[in-house]
């Protein structure tokens, strides 16, 4: 962080904003799907404590064996991410100053319904990323295998899956707030 953090500095000061956008695109990518890599090796030692199986610390780098599986789906998850962040709309009740109250109300209630989708499908796409990637380190499945059983698994009890990673990611926000970070 702090050897991008310096690159987007001086491309700041030279005003090199398209080197910029370029560096930030591919270094902030190397280090999202590090954090991936790394997190995800958290929740594989957190299962391994669940089980009452050994852990020690050099399981963190576990992912190394399988790392081209894993950093695909990182890779993909990144281009996702950043694809929606080119998508998604900052300003959306604005656009509607020159519609009437009624026009207003019904594209703001679908913003609000459109909100609410999205939120259940990248939940549940974060939820089966999260199961494939696990199930790629701890039972050493290949990738297309791995994507398969964790969809069949998820579809099983949807409601209850994404509903509880809902939970749990508010849980995570409220404790982070509270903490202040």
């Amino acid at each position: 962080y702090v050897l991008l953090g310096f690159i987007l500095a001086v491309c700041d000061i030279f005003h090199f904003y398209h080197l910029r956008a370029v560096c930030q695109f591919f270094a902030g990518g190397f280090v999202e799907v590090f954090r991936l890599l790394l997190s995800i090796s958290l929740v594989f030692l957190a299962l391994h404590h669940v089980r009452k199986e050994k852990v020690n610390a050099t399981m963190v780098f576990g992912f190394c064996k399988d790392w081209k599986p894993l950093a695909f789906i990182g890779i993909m998850l990144y281009l996702l991410n950043q694809g929606l962040l080119l998508l998604t709309r900052a300003n959306f009740i604005s656009e509607y100053k020159l519609l009437g109250n009624g026009v207003k109300g019904l594209l703001v209630m679908g913003e609000c319904v459109e909100l609410i989708l999205f939120i259940l499908l990248y939940s549940y796409i974060t939820l089966l990323i999260t199961m494939a990637m696990l199930l790629i380190l701890d039972k050493k499945m290949q990738l297309k295998d791995s994507v398969k059983i964790a969809f069949i698994s998820i579809n099983q009890h949807w409601f209850k899956n994404i509903v509880l990673f809902i939970l749990a990611s508010l849980l995570f926000l409220l404790v982070g707030v509270v903490t202040l970070g």
